[in-house]
Order: C-alpha cells, then sequence, then structure tokens
C-alpha cells in the first residue's frame, strides 16, 4: 500500500482513488479549452447540449443528494422512485451515446425508440417465463 512495509490503512484505496478523479477532472479541463480554443467545439450545438446538462444534473448530481439521507434508503416507495429515476437516467443515457450520430443536428425522440425499449424489456420480462416453463 505505500512504500514503508510498516505503515498500512484501509483508507489508502480511497485517497488513490480521489486522488485519480481530480487528476482526470484536470486534465479534462486542459482538454476542453484546447478543444474551444481550436474550434473544434464550435459545431456542438442543438439540443444534444441540454441533454448533456441533463445528465450531468439527472444522472449524478439529484441521485446523490436524494440518495444521502438515511430515511430515503429505508423507506422501500422513496427508494423505488429513486431507483426508477435512475433506470430513466440510464436510458437517457444510453440513447446519449448512441443518437448523436444518428441525428447530430440535436434531439429527435419517435416512436421507435419507445418501441425498441419496450421489445427489449418485454423479451427480458418474458425470457424469465421461458427459463421456468
Amino acid at each position: 500500500m505505500s512504500l514503508t512495509p510498516h505503515w498500512y490503512s484501509t483508507i489508502f484505496g480511497v485517497y488513490f482513488f480521489a486522488g485519480s478523479f481530480v487528476g482526470f477532472i484536470a486534465l479534462l479541463s486542459v482538454v476542453v479549452v484546447a478543444m474551444r480554443r481550436a474550434g473544434l467545439l464550435d459545431t456542438v450545438i442543438g439540443s444534444w447540449m441540454t441533454v448533456s446538462l441533463l445528465l450531468m444534473a439527472g444522472h449524478f448530481v439529484a441521485p446523490f443528494f436524494y440518495l444521502m439521507g438515511r430515511s430515503v434508503k429505508r423507506n422501500g416507495a422513496t427508494l423505488a422512485v429513486g431507483g426508477a429515476w435512475l433506470l430513466i437516467m440510464h436510458f437517457v443515457d444510453l440513447y446519449w451515446q448512441v443518437m448523436p450520430t444518428l441525428h447530430p443536428e440535436g434531439f429527435r425522440p419517435s416512436v421507435l425508440d419507445v418501441a425498441a425499449l419496450v421489445t427489449v424489456g418485454g423479451c427480458f420480462v418474458g425470457g424469465g417465463d421461458l427459463a421456468h416453463a
């Protein structure tokens, strides 16, 4: 865990992770500023920026603070609400990873998006019944 063989701590992993995370954020900041100055981010427009901001707030910030309280985690109903929110945000995250390539001009939901989700979800739920048949 360290260069001193007699020193040990269970916090060393957390310390290393936190330092790595800070290093990542610093590198990301430098890269984004360099990309802006080079004009590489000028074409990033449309509603995908809104979806990106929604993901930052809805996939991390809101659940972090929502699940911080002990009472939320001890109540099944409030925990289910948080879980449902996280599933929705996960779907938005997956959508955000794929769809900008198909629709670079912006967010364009369609009936096929919902149909694909229902089909895959139906196969998942129905697959459990087939395994027991």
